[in-house]
């Protein structure tokens, strides 16, 4: 086995066994259909720039100026590894999850310049990359009164109550929020069964990942050290621009092991728990892509790898 295939990633959180086991995935691409259809939504926001990408239906166009956003319908979905039953660990133990209402996700993580209209300051490391490029260097505590003031700025219902550990959820709030987890992988998969949304291999021509790091049966790419302006790669099937590379996204959940079938994941409160994030970023391998993997921190903790994107209800 190759050394580059057992290396992993600074922020990359998965076993070696479990990279050893990723050896028996298939190559092929193997894509359920979509238990619901997206359509895009867009809110005003924070002005910044306008940008142009190639999508995978000709040109499209990403607006920065406003949290553009896209409607995903309700539906179910296994959640978790995707790697049949002989290995999985309690962090992505496979699980049936049905979401009964729906959602909109932002079709691209808040970049620098949305960040700096709100927040009045950008924490980024990559400044020079630009007011397009997805902020980075934010707290979950950060990430939360960002969500807040958003909504305070556009007369919208705030979504969080309480300060630091004590922070709640607003329930039918109408502002910006982070997704849940659930919510992150069901739109993040868009409808896919793969390790990817693209199949079992991602390229360095879909995403910006250390792709000088790949699984078995896929190609190896360039590794460009930084983040680059969103919208520059093909979005998944939803319309979700970047769900996987640029930088990692930080999720509502706490990090814990995915009850078991018919448990309930138990809300007692639990100091400086960690927060989850998902998705992968400029420094991670390809591995670390993968749809199903999830990673933990403080919500203090701040890397130039994790920023955010944001969700609202819908009704």
């Amino acid at each position: 086995m190759k050394k580059d295939w057992l290396e992993k990633s600074k922020t990359c959180g998965m076993s070696g066994l479990l990279l050893v086991f990723l050896i028996v995935a298939s190559a092929c691409s193997d894509r359920a259909s979509s238990p619901s259809k997206a359509g895009t939504s867009s809110e005003n926001g924070v002005k910044t720039a306008k940008t142009t990408v190639s999508g995978t239906n000709g040109k499209e166009t990403l607006n920065t100026s406003e949290i553009e956003m896209v409607r995903i319908e309700p539906g179910s979905f296994k959640m978790g590894t995707v790697l049949p039953g002989r290995y999985s660990t309690p962090m992505e133990r496979p699980h049936p999850v049905v979401l009964e209402k729906p959602f909109r996700m932002a079709k691209s993580e808040v970049t620098q310049g949305q960040w700096k209209a709100v927040m009045g300051s950008n924490p980024s490391r990559f400044t020079q990359c630009g007011d397009r490029c997805p902020v980075e260097s934010v707290t979950w505590f950060e990430a939360i009164d960002f969500c807040n003031r958003l909504s305070k700025k556009q007369g919208l219902s705030v979504c969080y109550e309480g300060k630091g550990e004590l922070t709640k959820l607003v329930p039918d709030c109408e502002g910006y929020r982070l997704p849940t987890e659930e919510e992150w992988e069901y739109a993040a998969r868009a409808g896919t069964k793969a390790l990817f949304y693209t199949g079992n291999c991602l390229g360095a021509d879909q995403a910006n990942f250390n792709a000088t790091f790949a699984v078995p049966h896929c190609e190896k790419g360039v590794y460009r050290e930084k983040t680059v302006e969103v919208g520059g790669f093909p979005p998944n099937p939803w319309g979700l621009f970047d769900i996987s590379g640029n930088v990692q996204e930080w999720t509502w959940d706490r990090y814990l092991p995915y009850p078991k079938e018919g448990e309930e994941q138990d809300d007692t409160l639990i100091l400086n728990a960690h927060r989850t994030v998902r998705g992968c970023g400029w420094r991670n391998g390809m591995g670390a892509c993968r749809l199903a993997v999830r990673e933990g921190y403080t919500p203090v903790y701040r890397s130039d790898n994790i920023g955010l994107r944001l969700a609202r209800s819908a009704k």
